[in-house]
């Protein structure tokens, strides 16, 4: 997951002479690019560390209404919130 983007968005381009000589859109997508797969890891720890907790049973928080079980206490990081929401000030902290 991170060998082949990588290759293309590799993060030591960004400090080579030819980036310089780069139009600026193409050095806005590049570290866009760049951003993105380094974010990657991040999640990838946050959600490993999710799963010890769930394999545990730290995240047991209880059923819902249809009798599923719930394993959502221990939630380090919703990927999906953080990627689209527009502003900070918007995510909202489960208590």
């Amino acid at each position: 997951m991170m060998l082949l983007p990588g290759l293309f968005f590799n993060p030591e381009k960004l400090n080579s002479p030819d980036f310089y000589s780069w139009s600026f859109a193409y050095k806005v997508l590049f570290i866009l690019g760049a951003m993105t797969i380094a974010k990657q890891k991040y999640y990838f720890a946050w959600k490993l560390a999710d799963a010890v907790n769930n394999a545990a049973g730290f995240g047991f928080s209880g059923y819902d209404q249809h009798g599923s079980p719930q394993w959502d206490l221990t939630d380090n990081v919703d990927i999906w919130g953080v990627e689209v929401k527009q502003a900070c000030r918007s995510i909202e902290f489960r208590q």
